[in-house]
């Protein structure tokens, strides 16, 4: 499945996202994106300028470098007019604040 955050950048695949999104990682493989084929990067825009340490600690640079922080507007483009605040927790484990 193609990218819905078109970002101009190289994909790197859902795999680089594990090696330090696991939480993430593991929540998203069991849900219906994932059975459907929309991967990290489907999302959150093609991360080959993004996954680095040094970009991905500094969110300005990473969303400088393609990184993509979809909202509800994003969901809409598939979900329409279902897509809500509750469905984003929902497409991946997040990380306690």
């Amino acid at each position: 499945m193609p990218s819905l955050a078109s970002n101009g950048h190289a994909a790197v695949g859902a795999e680089k996202c594990r090696m330090c999104h696991r939480v993430q990682y593991d929540s998203w493989s069991a849900t219906a994106h994932a059975k459907k084929g929309l991967d990290c990067e489907g999302c959150h825009g093609n991360g080959a300028d993004y996954k680095t340490m040094p970009v991905m600690k500094n969110l300005a640079a990473a969303k400088a470098a393609g990184l993509v922080i979809p909202g509800v507007e994003f969901c809409r483009k598939c979900h329409g007019t279902k897509a809500d605040a509750s469905l984003l927790p929902r497409a991946h484990a997040h990380k306690a604040p």
